[in-house]
């Protein structure tokens, strides 16, 4: 603001403009989320669909089925206290 010479103190509407301009956005609470973020989510949920290793490693992108089994197919073991535990940390983030 200075450099334009403007006062926000003569302008409080021009004020509140910038102090809502300076507010984080929902694209801004969003930052995290990369390409990569959910491809074991994505290759686990085609697992359980049925779809073969190597139809899941094509879908990632993956020359080696080997890493998809390895790294991104989920290992069927399930436990519930810990999607218990995640639901409880998280109900609470307000995305929208």
């Amino acid at each position: 603001m200075k450099t334009y010479r403007i006062n926000l103190d003569a302008s409080p509407t021009l004020s509140a403009q910038v102090d809502q301009a300076a507010e984080p956005s929902l694209s801004d609470v969003l930052t995290w989320i990369r390409s990569h973020t959910f491809r074991k989510t994505t290759a686990t949920a085609l697992d359980r669909r049925g779809q073969s290793a190597r139809q899941i490693a094509d879908h990632l992108g993956q020359a080696q089925v080997s890493i998809t089994r390895d790294v991104y197919m989920g290992r069927r073991i399930h436990n519930p206290s810990a999607a218990t535990a995640l639901d409880q940390e998280f109900a609470d983030l307000e995305f929208w």
